[in-house]
């Protein structure tokens, strides 16, 4: 896992474009109701076509394949290294949304402001949906998160998501509490700490801590808190936030139509503890609000190119341990929002374990939005190039692929011109870093194997790499059967060819003698990029399943020839009488298509 700093967040945010930090402020009423139509149109701002691209990790900082996000009304699934690129989605210009959706984790979900022209880059680590406990609908009782978040139910107080009816069995507690002085806060928390007031002004938030609370019954049916009925929610406040967590906070719920927190209820301080009764349950944030102003620069290198994706620190000059973190675009554009009327700090960091950036710069907001232009880093400061060209096996340039760095846990992409040759700048944290190289050639859908190289701060390194030499493909087929996940990923399973007919029929194995397939008709390539599941069959299962109702497979990715073809599905199967046992299955996969 990678080694984080931890900070405190005094509302300091940065996320991809965004630099957001937020001070203290003074504490507003219970709000219960929004018009969310209003709010959207006072505060969201017009559609924008934006791109944007990014990593998808879990809790350990391992890249999760298959995962499926979505920008506006585009969605696509994630490679075998984590990562996802959508173009030209239109998206609300103050609350474009970014999701990413997989089986046994809690939504994604980034927001940001989208600038024309300038895409948007994030690295978004999933929160597992891991059961923390269960209670009795009808007679309620306490769930604990390691002593850090507490949730207690009341007697009678849970009802059926989708009927409404009273649900008094066996209720599964799914929660994660997201500590508000985590250094990866920027990468796991949802939105971007702007939230709705009470009053319908957006404001931006000094968090004290977040929780991800999801209620689940024996069948899997989504749960809720019964209208009328109360939850009562607990938080740890962090040691290092003591001194400056209020004795009132607002609350606020995580509002995925706008993109946003909205304000609803107060949370009061006992002891290192903050308390407060909710509604409903998502995503629930103690936060603080303040005005904010328009921020943005570039970062470059000496030479003026681009430091794509590089991790910028802001900080409150008065208090330096009041931080956070995010990453330039592609083009080295960082852009968002920032706390108004305040001294401070942009650093240009290595990466989160760094602790010498290689540029800092001051800076002072006053009530306008202030544009600091291009930053150039120095020379000399933590800077490697590295150049090359790339070709196939047979040594033929390749011009539709990319080159894949790993550096550290994290992973970065840089693309090719049209002679197959790259050249692109990293920032190391200690002058020196020891990194993999891989080519990747698009159009044959190949990745080399990861190779072993030596970067060193101010000199250039010449590889000349070769997709040739199979990492798998990025093959995958991914699924859960009643929350319960399960995956193939080549090279270590066994994917059976698929040859194009009336049907795409598809299968996997691995040495555990554990196997899964499923069909659907070519034709859904044609309608829609959708078509109906013929059949799915899992060992896992262990019986045979029927589809209960029509189950659509929705086309991702496609291709003829040597390419791929990915997609995903989900919906209710039944086992064989007499036990006629219901089966909740989603799936997602990636699979070499042979002619």
């Amino acid at each position: 896992m990678k080694p984080y700093y931890p900070v405190r967040i005094c509302g300091i945010t940065i996320m991809l474009l965004f630099a957001s930090l937020f001070y203290s402020c003074s504490k507003t009423d219970v709000y219960e109701n929004y018009n969310h139509e209003d709010m959207q149109s006072q505060n969201s701002g017009a559609t924008i076509i934006s791109s944007v691209s990014g990593f998808v990790t879990d809790a350990t900082d391992q890249p999760v394949a298959g995962a499926s996000v979505q920008a506006g009304s585009i969605s696509t699934i994630t490679d075998q290294y984590g990562y996802f690129e959508i173009n030209n989605a239109a998206v609300t210009q103050n609350t474009a949304v970014v999701t990413v959706i997989e089986p046994g984790y809690f939504k994604g979900i980034k927001t940001y402001i989208a600038t024309a022209g300038e895409d948007a880059f994030f690295r978004i680590k999933l929160i597992p949906k891991t059961i923390a406990g269960t209670i009795n609908g009808a007679s309620g009782g306490t769930v604990s998160v390691n002593n850090d978040l507490n949730i207690s139910f009341m007697p009678g107080g849970i009802i059926d998501a989708s009927t409404g009816a009273a649900y008094t069995g066996t209720v599964n507690v799914a929660a994660f509490w997201i500590n508000p002085a985590a250094g990866d806060l920027n990468r796991i928390m949802p939105g971007d700490l702007r939230g709705i007031a009470a009053d319908g002004t957006v404001k931006g938030l000094t968090t004290y801590g977040m929780a991800a609370v999801e209620l689940t019954g024996t069948s899997g049916e989504l749960l809720q808190i019964a209208p009328g009925k109360k939850a009562k929610l607990t938080m740890t406040i962090p040691a290092s936030a003591i001194a400056y967590a209020p004795a009132s906070i607002p609350l606020w719920y995580f509002d995925e139509k706008l993109g946003l927190w909205a304000e609803q209820g107060i949370a009061i301080k006992t002891g290192n503890s903050y308390s407060g009764d909710v509604s409903h349950f998502s995503f629930w944030n103690l936060d603080d609000p303040a005005p904010t102003v328009r921020f943005n620069c570039t970062v470059t290198d000496e030479a003026g190119n681009p430091l794509k994706n590089a991790l910028i620190k802001i900080s409150s000059v008065s208090n330096p341990n009041c931080a956070g973190w995010g990453f330039t675009n592609g083009e080295g554009y960082a852009s968002g929002p920032v706390p108004a009327n305040l001294p401070l700090l942009l650093e240009v960091m290595g990466d989160a374990a760094c602790n010498t950036p290689v540029f800092v710069q001051h800076f002072t907001t006053t009530n306008s939005d202030i544009f600091l232009g291009k930053i150039r880093a120095s020379a000399t400061a933590g800077i490697a190039t590295v150049t090359g060209n790339m070709t196939d096996c047979n040594d033929r340039a390749i011009i539709n692929g990319c080159v894949i760095l790993q550096k550290n846990d994290d992973y970065f992409r840089y693309p090719l011109d049209k002679n197959g040759a790259y050249h692109f700048n990293t920032l190391l944290c200690n002058n020196t870093a020891i990194v993999n190289l891989m080519a990747y050639d698009a159009n044959a859908a190949v990745y080399s194997l990861p190779a072993n190289y030596t970067l060193v701060s101010g000199k250039t390194t010449h590889v000349d790499l070769k997709a040739c030499g199979n990492a798998g493909d990025g093959q995958f087929i991914k699924y859960t059967i009643n929350g319960v996940p399960h995956c193939f990923t080549a090279p270590a399973a066994s994917f059976a060819p698929v040859t194009p007919g009336t049907y795409f029929t598809i299968a996997v194995s691995n040495s555990d003698h554990e196997e899964a397939g499923f069909q659907f008709p070519v034709t859904a390539i044609a309608n829609n990029n959708s078509g109906a599941l013929t059949y799915f069959t899992a060992s896992q299962a262990n019986e045979p399943l029927t589809v209960v109702s029509p189950v659509q497979v929705n086309i991702t990715e496609q291709g003829t020839g040597n390419q791929v073809i990915a997609g995903n599905f989900s919906g209710t199967f039944k086992g064989p009488a007499p036990n006629n046992k219901s089966y909740t299955i989603s799936c997602s996969f990636r699979i070499r298509c042979q002619q």
